[in-house]
């Protein structure tokens, strides 16, 4: 009778262990890492063909890319987009955060709608996960706004890393 009581304590105490480590991983899982996006970004404005249209525009954006384990993508959550044809940064209606799902079509995406103070449009973001260069749209417009961090990427490059958001 006491082996047979000590192999049930060890049965449970196993299986009591096994389950905690379960939900102790599906805790972590669904914590978000935040990495603090505050960037000014030098863009050229171009038509879907590649063609430049104007250059040293400014872009800015802040606020933070959230991960999660087993999502590497998560979601991007831009508190202010400043882009050349806007006199105030773009926010969400409500002045909240605006928060845009990420993807993985091309190097990273990320779709979501901003309020440019007459109307909702919908902003697409191509960018790279370092954000060494992005590729911005407004409701999939005639124009694109290829962006570096530095200056010193060329448009061609910008829209050959980005080009599935140009076909």
């Amino acid at each position: 009778m006491n082996k047979k009581w000590t192999r049930k304590k060890v049965l449970l105490t196993v299986l009591g262990v096994a389950v905690s480590c379960l939900l102790l991983l599906f805790i972590i899982a669904n914590i978000p890492w935040r990495t603090r996006i505050d960037l000014k970004m030098t863009c050229s404005q171009i038509a879907q063909d590649g063609t430049v249209l104007s250059t040293g525009e400014t872009v800015k954006m802040t606020g933070w890319k959230q991960s999660y384990l087993f999502n590497r993508n998560g979601e991007l959550v831009l508190e202010s987009v400043m882009l050349p044809e806007f006199y105030t940064p773009a926010s969400t209606h409500s002045d909240g955060p605006l928060v845009v799902a990420g993807i993985e079509p091309g190097p990273y995406a990320a779709f979501g709608y901003i309020w440019d103070t007459q109307d909702f449009r919908d902003i697409y973001i191509s960018y790279e996960e370092d954000w060494k260069t992005c590729l911005i749209s407004l409701d999939f417009g005639d124009y694109f706004y290829a962006c570096s961090l530095d200056d010193s990427v060329p448009v061609s490059e910008i829209t050959a890393i980005h080009k599935w958001m140009l076909d």
